[in-house]
Parts: structure tokens; sequence; C-alpha cells
């Protein structure tokens, strides 16, 4: 899909199919493939057009690496792909990815009541996001921050937001 998208220069498809091969490769973990492609699809247009792929993506494979008990190189990774100079902080893609990646690695040491105010921040920014866009981010995001309300006890808040 990726090539016959490449061929007549559709954009859309280009980034669905190697979001697609990416997030593929992050559930059975290889990394060297997740990069490969997340590289390809870095090209394959502007900054701004990458961006909802790309953040959605390394929330992802932050979330596998921590499952995969790389907890040490998922952080490692982070800190030196944020210390990039091309990396601005006032864009709501990585604010959302920031405050996702604190809250989900707080979550795996097991600080919960820590990490409730980054994942409800990332949430909230999911929520920012046009409809048809933000989907994945608040599904990614929701889930997470619900399952630390539910370890700290917030069993009302839990409610309300699920509700909605």
């Amino acid at each position: 899909m990726y090539f016959t998208a490449k061929a007549v220069n559709d954009k859309t498809h280009m980034f669905e199919a190697l979001s697609d091969l990416v997030f593929s490769y992050i559930k059975v973990y290889h990394a060297d493939s997740v990069w490969y492609y997340m590289s390809l699809l870095k090209d394959v247009g502007t900054l701004e057009e990458s961006h909802p792929y790309l953040f959605f993506l390394r929330m992802r494979l932050f979330a596998g690496r921590v499952r995969n008990n790389k907890v040490e190189t998922a952080i490692t990774e982070e800190l030196a792909f944020m210390g990039k100079e091309n990396i601005g902080g006032n864009d709501i893609y990585i604010q959302m990815e920031q405050t996702f990646i604190t809250g989900y690695a707080l979550c795996s040491e097991g600080k919960y009541e820590e990490a409730d105010p980054y994942l409800e921040t990332a949430y909230k920014l999911a929520c920012q996001l046009p409809y048809e866009e933000g989907f994945k981010f608040r599904i990614c995001t929701v889930w997470n921050f619900l399952s630390t309300l539910n370890f700290i006890d917030k069993g009302d808040l839990y409610i309300e937001y699920v509700e909605k």
C-alpha cells in the first residue's frame, strides 16, 4: 500500500500505511523495523504533517518498551529525542507525548498518584484536537488515565470520565 500511494504521491495513504507498519512492529517489539518505518514516515511530508503520526507512534513505542521491561532504554531514548534542537515544547503533540510518557513511566514504577496529573493532562490535550485527528490520541491516553484513577481510589472521577 505504501509503494502504491508513493507512486501517485498520495501522502495520506503513505502516512497511514507506514503508521500501520510501525504499529505492527511495535506490537511484536521489533525496534529496528519500528525506527526504519518511522524514518520513512518522517520523510513523507512536512514536520507539521507528520506530527500527528510520529508522536502517536512514539507514545505507543514507549508503552511497548515499558511492557517489554525496557524502561531504562525507553527513557534514555526519549530524553535523547527531546534534547534535539528541532523539537519545540509548544506543539500540542509534543506536550501530549511528554505528559503521557512521564505519566506512563511513573505508572511503571507504581507511582500512580504522581502519574495521575500527567495522564490527565495528556488526555485533556487529546480532547483539544479535532475529533477525527484526536481520536487515536484520546483512546491511548484515556485508558491509561482511567487505570490510574482506579489505582488511587478515585472511583467517582473514573465514573465521570467513563460517562463522557
